[in-house]
């Protein structure tokens, strides 16, 4: 049955991305407190800075729980649960990170 292996296939994206997500929330409010605390003049590339490394974190944080340890995966969808951090930091970063 090719639709259930598809729809299966889109849940574990979406909850990879979901938890990838939720584990950044912490990370971004101290990364972006302490790039506040530095007086960034381009609030957009620091905003996107603090969005990686806030990704980063959630991928670390998420590698430990992950019970899938293939290269593909954590190639693909660990990498995109990243770039949707550094997404979000960079359109988060001017209005959060003003001073």
């Amino acid at each position: 049955m090719p639709g259930v292996a598809a729809r299966d296939g889109l849940h574990v994206v979406v909850r990879v991305l979901s938890i990838s997500c939720c584990f950044s929330v912490p990370a971004f409010v101290a990364v972006f407190w302490a790039i506040r605390g530095l007086a960034p003049t381009r609030l957009r590339l620091a905003g996107a800075a603090g969005g990686m490394l806030a990704g980063t974190i959630a991928t670390m944080a998420y590698a430990f729980h992950c019970p899938e340890m293939s290269v593909a995966f954590l190639g693909r969808l660990v990498l995109l649960g990243m770039v949707l951090a550094t997404l979000i930091g960079a359109l988060l970063g001017p209005r959060f990170l003003r001073w």
